[in-house]
């Protein structure tokens, strides 16, 4: 593990994280938007890789710090979440209404803790130790979802 770089280490982590995202979120719809995954395949068929990205709220550029911050990372349809950085209006309504339903989910204070900067950034030990407790937490999530 001391051989593999910090960038792919953590990428190795954000991907049982993610799914442990998409998982614990499995009921809701996207976060941006609230479109069932039925919606948003009716409005944009040309999705790859599935209809639902774990989204951020406050981007892993911006904010490393909260890259596995599970009240930062919601469920969102791959349109609000992709989509948006090419129109700055989009952009801003997506963000927005990110930040109105997640005031709704986890409170107001909770989302202004988010927004305070702390940028610390997690070891590479720290990322081994995240992707070993994701991986067991999305396997859990699964089986009680009866999904496997």
């Amino acid at each position: 593990n001391n051989l593999k770089s910090y960038p792919k280490i953590k990428a190795e982590a954000q991907t049982p994280f993610n799914k442990f995202i998409r998982l614990r979120d499995f009921k809701d719809g996207c976060i941006s938007c609230d479109r069932t995954k039925e919606e948003v395949e009716l409005t944009d068929n040309s999705l790859k890789g599935g209809v639902w990205d774990a989204g951020h709220f406050l981007s892993r550029g911006a904010r490393p710090d909260l890259s596995f911050n599970e009240l930062n990372v919601h469920k969102q349809c791959k349109v609000c979440n992709g989509g948006s950085g090419k129109y700055v209006r989009k952009n801003h309504t997506v963000a927005q209404s990110y930040r109105e339903s997640l005031i709704i989910k986890i409170g107001l204070e909770e989302v202004e803790a988010l927004e305070v900067d702390n940028n610390t950034k997690a070891s590479k030990e720290e990322l081994i130790e995240i992707k070993k407790k994701y991986l067991k937490k999305a396997l859990e999530l699964k089986k009680n979802l009866d999904l496997l």
